[in-house]
């Protein structure tokens, strides 16, 4: 036969998920991992080998010696120093503006008897779970 296909898969996810799977993928200690700075809507690229490890790569961004993201650095770099610069504000100022919790912020999926993911919220949720599905379908 003819050479192999490569696969190729796609994430879209949250930064916090992204930054776990950059870890894992780079072998990222700890202490290193909220020190990414993810810039929104920008590819972050992993070349994998044949056993599905990450490669190390010459374009390597940062604290990566394998991850890097794909598109105009200048601009990447921009929009990193901007989170850096909203998280050292947040920081210096007691942790920014609080946030109201919503119905669905401390809901998690889990498997149901039958096997399907379903949605679970705590009980506790008073006026504001009001009408909320506490076990719908994910």
């Amino acid at each position: 036969g003819g050479p192999a296909e490569v696969p190729v898969f796609l994430i879209a996810s949250s930064e916090n998920l992204i930054r776990a799977l950059a870890a894992d993928l780079d072998g990222l200690d700890e202490a290193t991992v909220p020190l990414l700075d993810v810039p929104y809507a920008t590819p972050l690229v992993f070349q994998l080998d044949d056993e599905l490890r990450a490669m190390p790569s010459a374009w390597a961004s940062d604290l990566f010696r394998c991850g890097f993201f794909l598109g105009d650095q200048e601009r990447i770099r921009a929009v990193q120093r901007d989170i850096r610069s909203q998280v050292d504000g947040a920081a210096a100022d007691g942790g920014g503006e609080a946030v109201e919790e919503g119905p669905q912020d401390s809901c998690f999926a889990e498997e149901g008897a039958s096997g399907e993911l379903v949605w679970v919220c705590p009980e506790d949720r008073g006026s504001a779970g009001a009408g909320f599905d506490r076990r719908a379908r994910a």
